[in-house]
């Protein structure tokens, strides 16, 4: 579970510099922000299906 855990740092990590450089990735913004939502959902929904992950904090 860790892993898992580690994994939705690094995306969510990820997320927030897609978003603080928008500007100079506007061209591509739609396909990048398409494909961090689905990788950022899918580790939120992992993360509440298994509460154990947020009790012990990665």
């Amino acid at each position: 579970m860790k892993i898992q855990s580690l994994t939705s740092i690094f995306l969510l990590v990820l997320l927030i510099f897609i978003v603080g450089t928008e500007a100079q990735l506007f061209d591509n913004y739609n396909t990048i922000v398409s494909s961090a939502a689905v990788f950022v959902g899918s580790s939120f929904y992992e993360t509440f299906k298994n509460p154990r992950i947020l009790r012990e904090g990665g």
